[in-house]
């Protein structure tokens, strides 16, 4: 049996996605990216989810998220 980790987060009002270089995405709307050897969904209203992110590769690029949140949540 495999396990496969998921986490949903708010981060804010809304994600604010501007292109970048070193975004490649899988799907456009949502947006898919490859985070380490997992996934992340990005939904407009200010949610992510996470497939299979290690801890390791969350971190990084929930703080290269910072600039696009509007109205960020405070934990």
């Amino acid at each position: 049996m495999t396990t496969l980790s998921v986490r949903a987060l708010l981060l804010g009002e809304r994600i604010e996605r501007g292109r970048r270089e070193s975004d490649r995405p899988i799907a456009a709307s949502p947006v898919v990216l490859s985070v380490g050897g997992g996934q992340a969904v990005l939904f407009r209203y200010g949610a992510v989810v996470l497939f299979g992110v290690a801890p390791e590769d969350e971190a990084p690029f929930l703080a290269g998220l910072g600039d696009q949140i509007v109205d960020a949540v405070t934990p």
